[in-house]
């Protein structure tokens, strides 16, 4: 699943997260950049995706709008997988 959105100004870094149902998220952080790739998603599962934005003295941002995605039931797990999703602000 590839994300992508509008970097902020002055932000270094970026926080997803990404969780099934009520499970706890996975988190992972990237630096500055608007485009990443989240991989080992499973087939024909819903994910919910959070991204904060990070600033240089590791305060947190309010999160982007939830973001629900589903990945194709046939789809392979692979790295990547077929499902994007943008940001259109």
């Amino acid at each position: 699943m590839t994300l992508t959105w509008t970097k902020a100004a002055g932000v270094p870094k970026y926080r997803i997260y990404r969780g099934i149902g009520s499970g706890t998220p996975t988190k992972t952080e990237v630096g500055d950049v608007d485009t990443t790739t989240i991989t080992g998603l499973k087939p024909g599962t819903s994910y919910t995706i959070d991204i904060a934005s990070l600033l240089a003295d590791a305060t947190r941002s309010s999160y982007t709008p939830r973001i629900t995605a589903t990945t194709d039931s046939g789809q392979a797990e692979t790295p990547g997988g077929a499902t994007s999703w943008t940001n259109p602000t």
